[in-house]
């Protein structure tokens, strides 16, 4: 397990789930119904947060600020997500909290209580000496500073922690933000997104649409080894300084649907020190994309594991275990079938299921499963086959197999928010209805059906034409 030392900005991400209700008489505005509330770890916690799911050994240098009510709920979630709490600090600024009011899964306007100014020289202080304690107890093989701007990353003290790790090979790694960049010199990797970019050739009055000479010459001013430079779905760009490449790496990366990008920043960052660790710098940058591509199509800050990097890294929706799929906190939609012959039917039923919720996941009868239901001559088309086919679906979250005759021990698993079945049954027959939170049955697109087909394709002697 590699140590890592995160430096930056605490914040708390206060969501507050709600229903439209009616038209507000007082102005103009729709009145929201209180549903419920969840709060995550924000900022450079975020970063802790993803990196310690990964099996980083993290040690968190922060401030939680001066809020007493939020201080009880921010220690639960770092121990929680294993992240030691021995260094940080409680100035007299105010915590970091970042309300956000959604409905209908999207966000309908966000309040923030925060101060920005800088941290006093004795708390200043006291983070250094912080610092100095831990990589004198520890071998540390990464900083990582997420920088939000919020007055604790300052300029009297991160160079003196950057000089530190030089002197003991500690690769320093940094998500900036552009208010004093003569800060991180002399850093490994700085990671500017475009904006910030642009915010840097003002600093240094170069002219960013020469863009080549502008990228050289900041990396000069501020001894920088990489340069990395995120624009969005366009493309990411590197520029080393040793070689003096200037790179185009992952190019026109896009995603379908973007929900919300809140900590797509944090991912790239989290997932360059994971793929590091195994990879070229290129490919952890090409890969760390990929999965920042991946996770702008959830509501709030993505929540990083082992398994869903695999998932999105090689492609598959197939999973053995749901465990990881709980601590995404999302809302989960659960359905189940032999999907044998995918017909419209089947592709208009599974867009609708996927409209209720975040995470749809398919539970696939196995080949012996089917045989016991429906006869020896079923299923036409076989496990790896019907895997495939539903996977090609964008709509399709995950797929998990099971031999049993019907999905109640997998549902028991799962614990879905919502289970959906088709055609006509009646909710009370519906199994693993004591299970999850709600159960919906939608009708089936008329006139398709996998036995209709068959019979279809028949031969006169009664067997299935292959």
């Amino acid at each position: 397990m590699n140590n890592a030392i995160i430096i930056g900005d605490l914040m708390i991400d206060h969501y507050i789930y709600c229903n439209p209700r009616k038209i507000n008489q007082e102005v103009p505005k729709i009145v929201f119904n209180y549903s419920r509330e969840d709060f995550k770890l924000g900022g450079a916690a975020n970063v802790a947060k993803n990196l310690s799911n990964l099996d980083f050994n993290i040690f968190f240098i922060s401030d939680l600020g001066n809020n007493k009510d939020y201080f009880v709920k921010i220690i639960e979630l770092l121990k929680n997500n294993k992240i030691n709490t021995d260094y940080l600090i409680q100035s007299d600024k105010k915590t970091t909290i970042k309300k956000r009011y959604i409905s209908n899964q999207m966000q309908v306007f966000r309040v923030d209580n925060e101060d920005v100014y800088d941290i006093n020289n004795d708390y200043q202080n006291i983070v250094y000496n912080y610092f100095l304690k831990i990589i004198g107890k520890h071998k540390i093989k990464y900083l990582i500073v997420s920088d939000y701007n919020k007055g604790f990353i300052t300029l009297n003290c991160l160079p003196k922690i950057i000089t530190k790790c030089n002197l003991h090979g500690i690769k320093v790694f940094i998500d900036p933000k552009i208010n004093n960049p003569e800060k991180y010199k002399n850093s490994y990797l700085i990671k500017p997104n475009r904006n910030e970019f642009n915010e840097l050739c003002n600093y240094y009055n170069l002219d960013y649409k020469d863009f080549d000479n502008s990228v050289i010459s900041i990396s000069k001013k501020l001894n920088i080894n990489n340069l990395l430079i995120t624009k969005d779905k366009d493309e990411t760009i590197l520029y080393q300084k040793d070689t003096k490449m200037l790179s185009i790496i992952n190019n026109k990366i896009r995603n379908n649907t973007v929900v919300d990008v809140t900590g797509a920043g944090d991912v790239v960052l989290s997932c360059l020190i994971y793929f590091f660790d195994k990879y070229s710098l290129k490919k952890s940058i090409e890969y760390s994309n990929k999965v920042a591509t991946y996770s702008v199509g959830f509501i709030g800050c993505f929540e990083l594991n082992k398994a869903i990097i695999d998932r999105i890294i090689n492609n598959t929706k197939l999973i053995n275990s749901v465990d990881f799929i709980k601590k995404l906190n999302k809302q989960i939609i659960f359905t189940n079938g032999c999907f044998d012959i995918v017909h419209p039917g089947h592709i208009e039923y599974l867009k609708n299921c996927k409209k209720y919720g975040d995470i749809l996941i398919i539970g696939l009868n196995s080949d012996n499963s089917i045989k016991r239901l429906k006869g020896n001559n079923r299923p036409i088309n076989n496990l790896e086959d019907r895997i495939s086919i539903l996977e090609s679906f964008e709509f399709v979250d995950y797929i998990i197999v099971f031999d049993e005759d019907t999905p109640y021990e997998l549902i028991k698993k799962i614990k879905p928010d919502i289970l959906i079945k088709g055609g006509d049954y009646k909710i009370e027959e519906i199994v693993g209805r004591d299970i999850a939170d709600r159960t919906i049955v939608l009708e089936f697109k008329k006139g398709y059906s996998t036995t209709k087909i068959i019979e279809k394709i028949k031969c006169t002697n009664g067997d299935v034409k292959v």
